[in-house]
């Protein structure tokens, strides 16, 4: 199974929404949707520990022979950051989507590593996937950006090697400032 079949029952829930939602409860909706269902390919199926924050039984429902629902009662709309660590590797890495605002509410989809040092601590450099105001905001393109670095963040788990994805992410997206 290569890592693009790997992701294919996600592909085809999410590729297909290609209009911009209403308001940003829905979209964070979506977005937390999408973080979820990465968190169980990495997590549940293939053993590799990731930590969703928020915390994925805050927002899902299991409903038992491997059935997740979002739950109806979550405020989604009270969400303004979605993240998903790795925890195997030594260094952190993960994916993050944060509502923040610049003439006017904005999403930013941002793939993170800690590949700096100051003062014996990491330091977490963004690289930015995608942003855009949360009212043209469009799900399968944010889609089309979280599944171009779960290919190759699937394949560094399985060589066992984060150091080609960091090359790959930095060699597509453009740094941000550091935090």
């Amino acid at each position: 199974m290569t890592s693009e079949d790997w992701l294919a029952d996600l592909d085809e829930k999410f590729s297909p929404e290609a209009s911009p939602f209403p308001g940003r409860g829905k979209l964070m909706e979506k977005i937390m949707e999408m973080f979820f269902g990465l968190w169980l390919k990495f997590d549940i199926d293939r053993g590799v520990r990731m930590q969703l924050t928020p915390f994925e039984w805050e927002f899902v429902d299991y409903k038992g022979h491997k059935e997740w629902r979002l739950k109806r009662d979550f405020a989604f709309d009270r969400v303004s950051e979605v993240e998903l660590r790795d925890t195997r590797f030594p260094h952190l890495q993960g994916l993050r989507a944060e509502l923040y605002g610049y003439q006017g509410e904005r999403l930013a989809l941002v793939f993170f590593l800690a590949d700096w040092r100051e003062g014996g601590r990491e330091g977490i450099t963004p690289y930015l996937l995608y942003d855009s105001p949360v009212h043209r905001a469009r799900p399968s393109d944010i889609w089309v950006e979280i599944k171009k670095t779960a290919v190759p963040w699937h394949e560094a788990h399985i060589r066992g090697d984060q150091e080609p994805l960091w090359d790959w992410i930095k060699e597509h997206y453009m740094a941000l400032p550091r935090r």
